[in-house]
């Protein structure tokens, strides 16, 4: 299994990976690992102990899936909620998120915060003459 896993990988997955063989129990974790060529996958795993008639383990069954496809759409979906469609930038789900978390450090640390808020009146005219396109040079 260490074959698979690179300096990245999540360290207290792969305790619970260990320690549930060591222990002789079921594991189910989802753990980043990579393939021979080096790129790297989402790993669904499920590891079972096998035993004989006498309840002694004789053996471990594993059932893996990749799920890379699966952790793809759902970070897209995330990024979907949080910026918008037309410009990427982040919208108001995503300011307030942020925001929240910086006067959660500012507390602890005892700083300061500071927001800039800039409101564009009227930009849909220059997205419906220049397209949008247009507008995203105006943005960017």
């Amino acid at each position: 299994m260490s074959l698979l896993q690179g300096e990245d990988t999540d360290p207290a997955t792969i305790k619970q990976l260990r320690v549930g063989i060591a222990q002789q129990r079921e594991v189910h974790v989802v753990i980043r690992n990579y393939r021979r060529d080096g790129s790297v996958f989402w790993n669904d795993l499920y590891i079972s102990p096998v035993r004989d008639e006498s309840g002694q383990v004789t053996h471990f069954i594993g059932v893996q899936n990749d799920i890379s496809e699966q952790r793809e759409y759902q970070a897209q979906l995330t990024h979907n909620a949080n910026h918008d469609a037309l410009t990427g930038l982040p919208n108001r789900a995503m300011l307030g998120q942020c925001l929240e978390q910086g006067c959660t450090l500012a507390r602890r640390y005892q700083r300061f915060i500071a927001v800039l808020f800039i409101d564009l009146d009227d930009f849909k005219p220059i997205n419906d003459t220049l397209g949008h396109e247009g507008g995203r040079f105006y943005l960017g």
